[in-house]
């Protein structure tokens, strides 16, 4: 079945046709959309638990806020030195609801611009698992990705 835009109209999500809005798991991927695009760090690290696992394409694990918040200042500050600029949209492909635990996984598409020349578009896959933290605000507790192809833009 097609993907459709959630009920809001966000463009930065869709999820297939058979897959149930969760708006605490959904609440994420905005935000996350937003960080890359501002390429605002707190915001990106505010997306994961305390003691989260991130977990990168080569396996390295990267464990609590703090040091996933570390990797992602690297990677928006080589961004922000290229003066290059972001987008990021995701699409769930399937969704299991257990209690107050919510695990996607999906695509996700990458575009990268200087000014307004495209200079690539990556695909990934992902896998997240998500829960309320104690403030009520949903987070990661596990991100995991890995690429389906890198490079030119189509």
């Amino acid at each position: 079945m097609p993907p459709r835009p959630p009920a809001d109209g966000r463009t930065d999500l869709t999820v297939d046709e058979n897959i149930p809005e969760h708006p605490g798991a959904d609440s994420i991927y905005p935000r996350f959309s937003r960080a890359y695009a501002t390429l605002d760090v707190d915001l990106l690290a505010d997306l994961y638990a305390e003691d989260a696992v991130y977990v990168t394409p080569d396996g390295v694990l990267k464990r609590g806020r703090a040091e996933i918040r570390a990797g992602f200042a690297q990677f928006f500050g080589r961004t922000s030195r290229n003066a290059e600029r972001m987008e990021i949209r995701f699409r769930v492909l399937t969704r299991r609801v257990t209690g107050d635990t919510v695990t996607d996984v999906g695509l996700f598409t990458l575009d990268r611009f200087r000014g307004e020349e495209q200079l690539a578009r990556d695909v990934g896959k992902f896998v997240t698992v998500a829960s309320p933290g104690p403030d009520g605000t949903w987070r990661f507790d596990l991100d995991s990705y890995s690429m389906v192809n890198q490079g030119d833009p189509e």
